[in-house]
């Protein structure tokens, strides 16, 4: 017996749903990739600002330059102390492989091992003028680190008590609750993933 296109067309409709989300998960997959490389261009150094690589191999072509920098504080400097350039230091910052003494950045508000985002002019001696500086500090940096962990397996820990994936549909499906507030399971009629009888013959 030759079967219908209606039943054809049932077992091929699982196989292009799968395929289509498989698609589109790489698709996101592409476009999370871009982003984040996106993300680190500009931070790192981009053709609207150069890197530290860049300033610290031809330093004196770029002073004068707007730079926009990640940077960590390597120390703090206060009273008479001097730096290389004889010049009074108050925060010296390094964006690997370039060392920089701030000018404009209160040694008050910073502390060694800080991550401080600076912008701001190139001056000789290895010196910048900040005119925009955003600092993180260490602790402040292990607090946000410890937040994300937490939320981040609290919100797993949620989701799947009420969801799970079915592997045979490549779908996410809700857990059932009983009367009593037990979770289980969606059984395969429920979901409608059951086997269909086709058999269209007539009689016994």
């Amino acid at each position: 017996m030759r079967p219908d296109d209606s039943e054809l067309s049932s077992d091929d409709d699982p196989r292009r749903g799968r395929v289509r989300r498989a698609a589109a998960v790489s698709v996101l997959l592409v476009v999370l990739a871009g982003l984040l490389v996106g993300y680190g261009v500009q931070f790192a150094g981009s053709s609207a600002y150069p890197d530290a690589g860049e300033l610290a191999s031809d330093y004196p072509e770029h002073v004068g330059e707007r730079v926009h920098l990640w940077t960590t504080v390597v120390a703090v400097r206060s009273g008479g102390e001097t730096a290389t350039d004889g010049r009074r230091a108050s925060v010296v910052v390094a964006a690997d492989p370039l060392e920089l003494v701030v000018v404009g950045l209160s040694p008050d508000t910073v502390s060694s091992g800080d991550h401080v985002q600076v912008y701001g002019e190139l001056r000789p001696g290895r010196r910048i003028a900040v005119t925009e500086t955003v600092v993180v500090s260490s602790q402040r940096r292990t607090s946000l680190y410890v937040v994300s962990v937490v939320g981040i397996l609290f919100a797993t820990g949620w989701f799947l008590r009420r969801w799970r994936l079915d592997t045979d549909r490549l779908v996410v499906v809700p857990r059932l609750t009983d009367s009593d507030g037990e979770t289980r399971e969606e059984t395969p009629d429920e979901t409608g993933g059951g086997p269909v009888d086709t058999d269209t013959s007539e009689g016994g």
